[in-house]
């Protein structure tokens, strides 16, 4: 013979008022872990810069008509001209490849990346937060400064390496080729 062993529905309840008792003898933990991951994702949200990005293109529609017989007057050559719109469709692209082209020529693709203070630096310069008294003479960027390039020539074996702009007192400035072994290009003067 073989013993069954079976299961009292009693076994089987939820005890509602134990499970209340465990979380009230934990409360405060529960609270200190939900506290610490709402300060952790309020931090995350005021620090991370937000990002916008768009971009546009115009396309020019052949006009319909509304008339049953419009396409007839096109077989018979009296619609209007449809290389005209073709046309407009060339013109379009080709506007996208000069504006390519003036970019790449003039150097508006040139990038200026600023060194930042380590996590909250991105916070510091969108809330604009000026340079204090103590970190005078550190490279870090703080609101209110920036390095705007007017134009810049380089040689062509230079292109595509960092260049690194160090800012030094009254207006002066050190030139650095960046990368494994940094080396000085040269100074000048603000102006």
């Amino acid at each position: 013979m073989t013993a069954k062993t079976t299961q009292t529905p009693a076994d089987e309840r939820i005890d509602l008022g134990r499970i209340f008792g465990l979380v009230l003898d934990h409360k405060w933990l529960i609270i200190g872990i939900t506290l610490l991951f709402a300060l952790g994702g309020a931090a995350n949200a005021i620090l991370t810069t937000p990002i916008y990005q768009g971009d546009a293109l115009v396309q020019v529609e052949r006009k319909s008509t509304l008339s049953p017989l419009g396409d007839l007057a096109n077989v018979m050559g009296t619609g209007e001209d449809t290389g005209n719109v073709s046309a407009a469709e060339v013109q379009i692209l080709q506007s996208r490849m000069v504006l390519g082209q003036v970019v790449d020529r003039i150097g508006l693709d040139t990038v200026v990346v600023p060194r930042l203070l380590p996590i909250v630096g991105e916070f510091v310069l969108r809330q604009n937060i000026e340079r204090p008294d103590f970190m005078e003479g550190r490279p870090e960027v703080w609101g209110g400064e920036s390095l705007r390039l007017g134009r810049l020539e380089v040689a062509d074996p230079l292109r595509g390496s960092p260049l690194i702009v160090t800012a030094g007192e009254r207006g002066a400035y050190t030139l650095t080729l960046g990368g494994e072994k940094p080396r000085v290009l040269g100074q000048g003067q603000v102006g």
